[in-house]
């Protein structure tokens, strides 16, 4: 770590003399404000020193974007309606910040990473110098004063990015004299691809096999497999059909098929209804119909079922249907209200009594139908 900010610090050096600047400048107080913005917004280019445990860059940089914009909302609410440029100027500054958290996140979210096989940072700095050659001298009489490491760059680089590649290579020979390309496969024709018979496929194959000494065999035919259905899943645990005298509160869950076979009237499981305050709970079930008897109770609840029919009578505060699928539900009496939450499928059978006042609320929801009374019909319409 002490190595890396060593590196660094000299390439921040420019920005840090740029704040120094800012700072002794003797600007009108009316810019006071910009000023203070954008000198936060500078020290955003510190992340690079930032790297667990100490801190993630990321979180450095939404620290100065909060730190900058206390400064930018006072420019916007001293120039709002007043002048735009202003406003402009505070998003700009904040955008670039925004953008750097987010281009920190995607590829140096725990610290500022290097290829491993890379160059080193003062190799890297000659490269992409305008000015390579004086860089790279500057470089070496640098490493040479401290005593470190000796540097190559200066040859590397001496005739510019090409002529210094080739140079280089040409220093680079093995204990034999010969070429560090030594070893290295020819590259026949027939495999020239960026040569023009490669652009028209059919010409090619005419003039290779011209040539081949062996038949050229025909691709052979891909077989598509079709992917493997996957096994439905049945709701787990024990099968339940109870009335809990806690809560007044008939529970159905983990009902499947088989189960209402032998549990219910021909598949079909019914509930007694005995008192207006009672409601019903139905969890997890799946392909089974419910028949609720009684004139009159609480309210009904279906949850993380699938395929689920529901028949009653009339029910006081309402029907709610929660994370499912393919539902049916038949009201033979009134129902004043419907809520449907992130369920996929639902058809509502309602009986001409309960048209007038019934109210469907949705929320993440699709495949939704309404059928009414139509004379002897009956009418579908979906529930947008």
């Amino acid at each position: 770590a002490d190595d890396l900010a060593l590196a660094l610090t000299p390439l921040l050096k420019g920005t840090q003399d740029a704040i120094k600047e800012i700072r002794a400048q003797r600007l009108d107080r009316k810019v006071d404000n910009h000023v203070k913005a954008i000198m936060e917004m500078l020290t955003c280019v510190s992340w690079v020193y930032y790297k667990p445990p100490q801190s993630l860059p990321a979180a450095f940089v939404k620290e100065c974007i909060g730190s900058s914009d206390f400064w930018s909302n006072k420019i916007r609410k001293e120039f709002k309606g007043k002048d735009e440029k202003q406003i402009e100027f505070c998003d700009c500054l904040k955008k670039i910040m925004v953008d750097l958290a987010t281009y920190i996140e995607e590829h140096h979210k725990t610290g500022l990473t290097f290829n491993p096989k890379g160059v080193s940072i003062a190799e890297a700095q000659v490269v992409l110098s305008d000015d390579p050659i004086t860089v790279a001298a500057a470089t070496a009489a640098g490493k040479g004063k401290g005593g470190r490491r000796k540097s190559s760059v200066g040859n590397t680089v001496m005739g510019g990015n090409v002529l210094g590649l080739m140079s280089e290579l040409s220093t680079r020979k093995n204990a034999d004299g010969s070429s560090a390309a030594t070893g290295l496969k020819h590259v026949t024709k027939d495999k020239q691809t960026w040569r023009k018979e490669f652009k028209d496929k059919q010409t090619w194959r005419k003039e290779f096999n011209k040539d081949a000494k062996s038949p050229v065999t025909k691709p052979k035919a891909v077989v598509k497999i079709a992917p493997k259905k996957l096994a439905k899943k049945k709701p787990t645990g024990l099968p339940i059909l109870e009335y809990q005298e806690r809560g007044m509160k008939w529970v159905v869950e983990n009902q499947t098929k088989e189960s209402a076979m032998k549990e219910g009237e021909n598949g079909m499981l019914v509930i007694d209804i005995t008192d207006v305050k009672q409601q019903v709970y139905i969890y997890n079930c799946d392909e089974v119909t419910i028949k609720i008897k009684g004139n009159k109770f609480k309210s009904l609840i279906i949850d993380k079922c699938t395929k689920v029919n529901a028949i009653f009578d009339t029910i006081i505060s309402g029907c709610e249907l929660v994370n499912s699928s393919k539902i049916a539900v038949q009201v033979d009496g009134v129902c004043p209200a419907f809520t449907i939450d992130k369920t996929i499928g639902v058809t509502l059978w309602m009986s001409e009594g309960t048209m007038k006042v019934t109210s469907i609320a949705t929320s993440m929801s699709s495949e939704m139908n309404v059928s009414i009374p139509d004379g002897d019909d009956r009418k579908e319409m979906p529930i947008p």
